[in-house]
């Protein structure tokens, strides 16, 4: 018979190399399972931070302004109207601070579609990347951007610039 010392040691042990391989495991699987859950933890974010902003007079008590005339591409589909929150620019990025809203028209009013972040900046400049993905460079403007479609589903891509689905502007 054992004396329980020795048995408890055993057993301590065969806890010890249980839970250093439990450890092991998990660490080795989690990361690969759960890189795309924590962006649609980011996006599930920004959402939160910006279903206030349905309403444009609240998007505008918090500092949106409208921005730029309303984007759309006969071939791609339609982009929206941005309302801009312009201290957003001088700031570092922040997923649920989004650079701007942008606004789908339609019969006289706007709906919530979309954020957009933007950095302003060289096309040599490294791309700024956010919710996994790098940003896209618009010349004209002298900006990185990045759209999210949140709330409108975009069957060419969440990242993608326009929306087939999207209405175009009036």
């Amino acid at each position: 018979m054992r004396s329980v010392p020795t048995l408890s040691r055993r057993l301590a042990v065969v806890a010890s190399a249980c839970v250093l391989l439990t450890t092991t495991l998990i660490s080795a699987v989690v990361p690969l399972a759960s890189a795309g859950g924590s962006i649609q933890a980011q996006l599930a974010q920004v959402r939160a931070a910006t279903a206030t902003f349905h309403s444009i007079p609240a998007a505008e008590a918090r500092g949106y302004i409208k921005f730029l005339p309303c984007f759309d591409d006969p071939a791609l589909g339609g982009m929206g109207q941005h309302w801009l929150l312009p201290t957003a620019l001088a700031q570092p990025l922040n997923p649920t601070t989004p650079t701007a809203l942008v606004y789908e028209p339609r019969d006289g009013s706007y709906q919530l579609v979309a954020v957009e972040y933007v950095v302003p900046g060289p096309a040599d400049m490294t791309p700024p990347r956010l919710l996994g993905r790098d940003f896209t460079y618009l010349a004209a403007l002298g900006v990185w951007k990045l759209h999210a479609w949140i709330w409108r589903p975009n069957p060419t891509g969440m990242f993608a610039d326009y929306n087939p689905n999207s209405a175009m502007c009036p």
